[in-house]
């Protein structure tokens, strides 16, 4: 769905809004129907101004998914040549991890990065890592899964998102990620 959803629902909060953008910085296409700076609330027609912080957080989320651009326009090509898709379930990539089926929360855009964003109102989340060798972008750190980080921060400023290395188009990911 567009960033804020549709015309027809009240202006979404600042979390909502900011952790709406920031999930879809890692999706293959960002469309908002929210300005950022100021909006109408359809539902009782009064203006709507947002905090100089949500402005920022949601330049950032675009920022984020501009610099992806080159590495999703390549998930472009590939899906193109074989039909498999640009976002999916982890398990796309991992068919023979069974534990994968179960992430219900966290996606892979092409096969190099794992999405995880703060989905819920809460400070932290779990985040599940399949097998392989990870590059934690927010904590610039490297992992080995399979593991599940538990109480993972996500103060609004923070969307944790993984590169596997080794992946085709781990660089060009983590070029634009870091």
């Amino acid at each position: 769905d567009m960033i804020a959803g549709s015309s027809v629902q009240p202006a979404p909060t600042k979390e909502v809004l900011v952790r709406w953008a920031q999930s879809a910085s890692l999706m293959p296409l960002m469309y908002a129907s929210t300005s950022p700076v100021d909006t109408i609330d359809v539902t009782t027609g009064r203006k709507v101004v947002y905090d100089a912080e949500t402005s920022a957080l949601y330049r950032e989320a675009v920022a984020r998914h501009t610099r992806l651009g080159p590495y999703i326009w390549d998930q472009v090509q590939h899906a193109l040549r074989t039909g498999d898709p640009i976002m999916r379930p982890v398990f796309f990539d991992f068919p023979d991890y069974e534990q994968a089926y179960t992430i219900a929360d966290a996606w892979m855009l092409g096969p190099a990065v794992l999405a995880a964003p703060q989905l819920a109102d809460a400070p932290t989340r779990s985040v599940h890592l399949p097998p392989g060798t990870w590059y934690d972008v927010t904590r610039d750190r490297t992992l080995q899964g399979p593991r599940t980080i538990r109480s993972y921060a996500t103060p609004l400023g923070v969307t944790p998102v993984f590169v596997r290395l080794g992946a085709k188009g781990a660089d060009k990911a983590l070029e634009a990620l870091r």
